[in-house]
């Protein structure tokens, strides 16, 4: 049961749906009050399923240059009432300027027609 337990850890290392959570959750299930043969080996590898990455696996890395970043194809009718949803997680490891510019403002978003006008964000 254990190289069972590690076969299912490492595939989930690369793909672990709602589908298989819920069947490895049903295994964990108990009738009475003692729990099912094999819980502790199930939550150990739950656990170290949970557990198993420390960074992101897909980042961008931009270096604060004035060119770094996503640019995208103008929207059609930016800026608008209607809205867009922007959400991000932000790791900042430096507010210094690789550039030494003066008066250097760290930018996290930009949301610019080519005219110029939309919306930014300093710190």
């Amino acid at each position: 049961l254990s190289q069972l337990t590690f076969l299912v850890r490492t595939l989930s290392e690369f793909t672990f749906g709602v589908r298989e959570l819920k069947s490895l959750l049903r295994m964990m299930q108990s009738d009475r009050d003692t729990r099912p043969r094999n819980w502790s080996l199930l939550m150990d590898s739950l656990q170290k399923m949970v557990n198993f990455h420390q960074e992101p696996e897909v980042y961008f890395d931009f270096n604060g240059s004035h060119h770094s970043g996503l640019v995208l194809p103008e929207l059609p009718g930016w800026p608008t009432l209607k809205g867009y949803s922007f959400v991000t997680w932000l790791r900042l490891e430096s507010l210094d300027d690789p550039m030494e510019q003066p008066n250097y403002r760290p930018r996290i978003f930009s949301f610019l027609t080519s005219e110029q006008a939309g919306l930014e964000f300093f710190l």
